[in-house]
């Protein structure tokens, strides 16, 4: 990620006293805000980027 910033941050705990929550434990959910993304997977060679203020070529 390319000027990534972090914008949100939840934290969460399950009610523990419920039925089949006894085993939960907390969870973070994380928001990021980004210019440009780039994925790479090994197993293929396969890359792919996405920028949100660039079109792409036709």
């Amino acid at each position: 990620m390319e000027n990534a910033k972090i914008t949100g941050v939840n934290c969460g705990v399950p009610n523990v006293k419920l039925a089949g929550n006894d085993k939960m434990k907390h969870n973070e959910s994380v928001s990021l805000h980004y210019e440009k993304i780039t994925c790479r997977i090994v197993d293929g060679n396969i890359q792919y980027t996405d920028a949100w203020n660039e079109r792409p070529g036709a």
